[in-house]
């Protein structure tokens, strides 16, 4: 009897197996693609829509394995290009930028020597337009404290909400 051999039934078993998961690994990998090519992302932040996705985590973790050889996923570039987009759009301090890196899944240690790398003076700068932005919006009833509470939600520290109050206390020299 022809064709009727174990043995070739499981080799072509093994074969189909191989072939479909090669398939699903490429589907995977086309579906990252489709995600990073409309925003960069964490690692972490796209193994979370690849799973909520219905990938399972064995495939998923193959994929970030793939996408981060090849430098497609690199946590430090996107936290310092995440950082100077925030700053460039809606000035925030770094407590509020920590925050928000480390929900995206960044680690503390990237998250703490990417924002090591801003400027003291810049921050201050930031806070400082901010400030003045409220207190115009606010008028001439406004007070320091809302002024503080509203920079401290942004993410700034005391000294430099300090160091913005005592400049908005300031008299304006003709």
């Amino acid at each position: 009897m022809k064709g009727n051999n174990p043995a070739t039934g499981k080799l072509i078993g093994l074969v189909c197996f191989e072939v479909t998961k090669e398939d699903d690994f490429n589907r995977a990998k086309s579906l990252a693609f489709g995600i990073l090519s409309r925003r960069a992302h964490s690692g972490h932040e796209l193994a979370e829509k690849l799973r909520g996705r219905g990938l399972d985590a064995v495939m998923v973790d193959k994929v970030i394995d793939f996408l981060c050889e090849y430098g497609l996923i690199d946590d430090v570039s996107y936290a310092g290009s995440y950082i100077r987009r925030r700053l460039s759009g809606k000035p925030a301090g770094r407590a509020l930028m920590a925050r928000e890196l480390r929900s995206r899944g960044i680690d503390r240690d990237i998250v703490e020597a990417q924002l090591a790398l801003l400027d003291p003076e810049e921050e201050y700068r930031m806070a400082l337009a901010l400030a003045g932005r409220k207190k115009a919006v606010l008028g001439e009833g406004f007070s320091m404290a809302r002024i503080s509470s509203y920079l401290w939600r942004r993410g700034f520290d005391g000294d430099i909400i300090s160091r913005v109050c005592r400049q908005l206390e300031e008299p304006a020299v003709p």
